[in-house]
């Protein structure tokens, strides 16, 4: 058994696990839909709603990599990728209205859905949400990030790179080294496809270094539905993909192999979510540019 193997494994029966107690989907799911549609019928929508739209992030997250991993059933990936989206815009409404008190949403959970706007090709979205984080690195929302995202650090970048935006983190808390991820971003439009396998390669055997449980050191990927997610390499080579750079039909890193890993042809259908829509437009009516 492979360590891909051995580390799918894992995710799908921690997943199976998760899924199987009694009160998951109520906790995970019902409640904060429950919640929401009380915050929804009040005059003005409260800040803390954030943490019951992060639940259900966290709810179809784990159905998207479950599916994908057990029955190889891509349909889940819309609604993981699209509450990232909308968590994103309605965090930084909030970051802008109380700037002293933002929303509290961690610099690597706004890079994953960073990430995965990308993965789903949604560039016009991925666009926003790399200047919501510019922007909120710069203040109390994000605050200047964390020194030990190497990964988060590397989406970052990657999607600078692909909207041709310039940024100074100088001050900010940025790690003193990228390690692997520094390699990627000097040759990150290469045409030369070999370097490039040769380099996911090097990226797939750290992400499976740093995907544990570990509660005493701070590992990159310490979320089960991370642990064979290469979200990190997938936001890199849709980046290639948009700026017409070609990429290796098939990568010789078995971690690549998984569906899970694969970018969509086209862009994948935003997928709307009516109760994160209705908080957004509220918070609009609310909150007017």
């Amino acid at each position: 058994m492979t360590l891909t193997e051995k580390k799918q494994q894992e995710v799908v029966n921690e997943l199976k696990d998760w899924f199987n107690n009694p009160n998951a989907e109520n906790f995970h799911f019902q409640e904060p839909n429950h919640q929401i549609e009380i915050i929804l019928k009040e005059p003005k929508v409260q800040k803390a709603v954030i943490v019951d739209l992060k639940t259900l992030n966290n709810w179809y997250g784990n159905k998207f990599i479950y599916l994908v991993l057990t029955e190889k059933e891509l349909s889940a990936d819309a609604a993981f990728f699209a509450s990232g989206y909308y968590l994103s815009v309605i965090a930084e409404i909030f970051a802008r209205e109380y700037p002293a008190n933002p929303p509290k949403l961690l610099f690597t959970d706004m890079a994953l859905f960073l990430s995965n706007c990308l993965r789903a090709k949604w560039y016009d979205k991925s666009y926003e949400v790399i200047n919501i984080i510019n922007k909120g690195l710069s203040d109390k929302f994000l605050k200047g990030g964390l020194s030990s995202a190497k990964a988060a650090w590397f989406i970052v970048e990657i999607a600078n790179k692909a909207f041709h935006i310039t940024a100074d983190y100088t001050g900010y808390n940025y790690p003193h080294t990228l390690g692997i991820y520094q390699q990627v971003l000097d040759k990150w439009n290469t045409t030369n496809l070999h370097e490039v396998d040769d380099m996911v390669t090097e990226m797939c055997e750290y992400h499976l270094s740093q995907a544990n449980f570990n509660e005493d050191t701070s590992l990159e990927f310490s979320f089960v539905k991370e642990f064979v997610f290469t979200y990190e390499i997938l936001a890199w080579l849709s980046v290639r993909e948009k700026m017409d750079i070609k990429n290796p039909e098939r990568f010789t890193h078995p971690l690549m192999q998984l569906p899970v890993n694969k970018l969509p042809v086209q862009a994948i259908p935003f997928h709307q979510l009516k109760k994160f829509d209705d908080i957004l437009n509220k918070l609009k009516e609310e909150f007017p540019m």
